[in-house]
């Protein structure tokens, strides 16, 4: 739909029932029929993060990042017609996470924050009329958050040191309060957002040189853990398939990775 426009996008593809909402490098966010043709156009003198989150009417929850590094971050949310509902100013905060929408507006998302000569891992909660609701400091930095149901949410965070082994947590927050109900650390570099299903909570974590895929139960305690080392190199960012099975895209030529309960299927070609 852009052809002869030489711009890159920057960002994943947002599919909603009535369209395809996208950022490119230039600051312009645009939502296209899926057919190609173009709805709405929204601009920003920031560079949008590159995952997006929306609610059932089709608003839309996206993190700017300012072009100064010293500076404060945004989050804003569109309305379906793409014009600007609210706008919020995370005071001294660096997003380091995507944004999620729960089922009732609730809008959370995760940075780092400046105070007193420190850097201070924090999540941030929003209504979706753009209140501030709370905002509470973690143990480690915010990397990837998803939701699990109408009342929690999972964080995946790491906390590198340098030449030390890297440590990660995953841990469930409530949504209206943001306490932690359970929390889990790993001696592994947390890579993936977690995927959350009816039952289980899945991630991809390294260590070593050595990479796996972790699953654990909902109400937090470790299920298995499947080795992926001897597979070719995929994207760490996988799809959930109605029955369950994992599917990751491959790096370096056409095909994916699909895993399921405690083995790895094996490559399909596409």
């Amino acid at each position: 739909p852009r052809a002869g426009y030489n711009v890159i996008v920057s960002s994943e593809l947002l599919l909603l029932h009535d369209g395809i909402v996208v950022a490119f490098d230039d600051g312009i966010i645009r939502k296209y029929t899926t057919d190609g043709k173009l709805l709405w156009s929204y601009t920003t003198t920031f560079q949008p993060q590159r995952v997006f989150a929306a609610d059932a009417q089709g608003n839309i929850a996206i993190g700017l990042h300012s072009n100064d590094i010293a500076a404060t971050d945004s989050l804003i949310m569109l309305n379906a017609n793409g014009t600007e509902r609210w706008a919020h100013a995370l005071h001294n905060t660096r997003i380091t996470s995507n944004a999620i929408v729960l089922r009732n507006g609730t809008i959370v998302i995760g940075g780092e924050r400046r105070s007193d000569g420190g850097v201070f891992p924090v999540l941030h909660c929003y209504s979706q009329t753009g209140q501030s609701l709370w905002s509470r400091n973690t143990v480690d930095t915010p990397r990837g958050l998803s939701v699990s149901d109408d009342t929690s949410f999972v964080v995946s965070g790491i906390a590198s040191v340098l030449f030390a082994e890297p440590k990660s947590s995953v841990r469930l927050h409530s949504v209206t309060s943001g306490d932690v109900v359970w929390e889990l650390f790993y001696q592994a570099a947390i890579v993936s957002s977690a995927i959350v299903s009816e039952n289980y909570i899945t991630f991809v974590a390294t260590q070593n040189k050595a990479t796996g895929v972790y699953r654990m139960n909902k109400g937090g305690a470790n299920v298995e853990l499947l080795s992926v080392s001897d597979t070719p190199l995929f994207i760490p960012e996988p799809a959930l398939a109605p029955n369950g099975t994992l599917i990751f895209s491959l790096r370096d030529y056409c095909g994916t990775l699909r895993v399921g309960k405690r083995e790895a299927f094996g490559l399909v070609p596409l």
